[in-house]
């Protein structure tokens, strides 16, 4: 499974909803999802579980690429 997480949720972070994600279930493979392409470099991101980012709006090649790369029969 993989959950592509915005960033930016109402009442608490993307950020911070992936820790506790990552708490529960650390094989859980959660991408980034975001407008603010400033975030890819975060360091926040690799410290919340995060494994990768795409800045909105992705193309479908992007996602191709990183459901291929993540997701494994």
């Amino acid at each position: 499974d993989l959950i592509f997480m915005d960033l930016h949720l109402p009442n608490i972070s993307g950020f911070e909803t992936s820790k506790r994600i990552i708490a529960d279930n650390p094989d859980q493979n959660i991408v980034a999802l975001s407008a603010d392409i400033f975030a890819q470099n975060d360091s926040k991101l690799s410290q919340s579980g995060i494994i990768d980012f795409l800045s909105k709006p992705a193309s479908e090649a992007e996602l191709v690429d990183v459901l291929n790369r993540y997701c494994h029969n």
